[in-house]
Order: C-alpha cells, then sequence, then structure tokens
C-alpha cells in the first residue's frame, strides 16, 4: 500500500459555514443523476448494508431512510467536521481514512463512493480496500471520467488532487484482483460514470 495521504483541505475549509454550503452545492443534493443512479440500483437489488466511502454529508443515506428503505449503514469519512455533522445527526460512522478503514472482509454487502478516487494521488487504495470490505457489490461514480490519458493534478497550496485516470488501466488493476467476478462502465449523463464491480459469493 503506498502511504497514505491526508486531505487537510477539508478539516482547514468545512468549519466555516460560507464554505461549507459551497460544499453542500457541489455534491448536488438527492435528486442529482448519480444519487438518484445508486439508490435506484441499492433498491432493485435489495442491498441492505452499505460502507459508504468518502461519505461527507451522507446524503444517500438520509435519502433512502426518508423513503422508507431497510438497511445497515456505515459512513466512512477523514474529516472531523463531517464526524461532527454525523454525531449531530445520528449517523453511522467512522473517522477513518478510506484506504485503511479497519473494517472487516466482506462485511457489507456493498462498497459505495462517489467523486472521492479523483481527490487521492492513486486510486489503487482506496479501490482495493472498498474490494476488501465488500460483499457483494461496489460502485464508485466519478465526476472525472477516466479516458485513454491519465491527468495528475496537484493543487499544492491547497494539498488536494483533481485527478483524471486511464479507464484502461484501471480495468487492468481490476482484473488482478481474484474477489471480482466482473464489471461494468455505466455512463449516467455527459459529467459522471459509474464503475460497477461484482464481487464473487
Amino acid at each position: 500500500m503506498s502511504e497514505l495521504f491526508k486531505q487537510t483541505w477539508w478539516d482547514k475549509n468545512l468549519g466555516n459555514k460560507r464554505i461549507f454550503s459551497e460544499y453542500l452545492n457541489w455534491l448536488g443534493n438527492e435528486t442529482s443523476n448519480s444519487r438518484e443512479f445508486i439508490r435506484d440500483n441499492i433498491k432493485e437489488l435489495e442491498i441492505k448494508s452499505i460502507a459508504d466511502f468518502g461519505c461527507g454529508p451522507a446524503l444517500e443515506y438520509k435519502a433512502l431512510k426518508s423513503e422508507g428503505y431497510d438497511f445497515e449503514y456505515i459512513g466512512i469519512d477523514s474529516c472531523v467536521h463531517i464526524e461532527d455533522l454525523s454525531k449531530e445527526n445520528d449517523i453511522p460512522f467512522i473517522n477513518v481514512p478510506v484506504e485503511e478503514t479497519g473494517l472487516d472482509d466482506n462485511s457489507y454487502e456493498l462498497s459505495y463512493s462517489r467523486h472521492v478516487l479523483e481527490h487521492l494521488p492513486t486510486y489503487k487504495d482506496a479501490l482495493n480496500e472498498m474490494i476488501r470490505v465488500a460483499r457483494k457489490y461496489v460502485v464508485h461514480i466519478f465526476f472525472i471520467k477516466p479516458t485513454d490519458s491519465e491527468k495528475i493534478v496537484y493543487d499544492d497550496p491547497n494539498n488536494l488532487y483533481h485527478n483524471r485516470y486511464v479507464k484502461e488501466e484501471i480495468e487492468d488493476f481490476i482484473n488482478l484482483n481474484q474477489k471480482v467476478e466482473s464489471f461494468e462502465w455505466v455512463d449516467i449523463d455527459e459529467k459522471e460514470v459509474a464503475l460497477t464491480l461484482k464481487i464473487k459469493e
């Protein structure tokens, strides 16, 4: 595993109410295409346990609960402000890096993340962890669609990545993992694409 990268932008800025409001706007609300996509799939596949990697304000959890869906959930995020928000709203949560959650192998039916891997120096450690924790499925929703060329963009003053990864290299990496039975790319709209993995049972 690579040395863990600590994302400090979130800890430094999300305590500011104005910036936090802007952050929520960036994320999109529960009617965003990709959020409806994942909730529809969770209900269709009857997923009953979800590990939400880089959960932020746990909008999927809140939306599913409001729809009366019954499931087990754990939100995972390294930001201290997200930890405080989760406690205030009684959301099951652990404050750990997405690359090293400490969760048991195969402990949740679905490992899910949205707009997370692009902010890491590499997708590999977090994706491996998601696969390890998952019992049935892994889904990541990219807001920077992988293409045939890599672009690693590091904002040094803010200690923040905005990366575009190589689609074929991600596929090769997935194929090396013996837990993965199959994978599929699903275009959600012109901006977002979902990478969905089926785990061997």
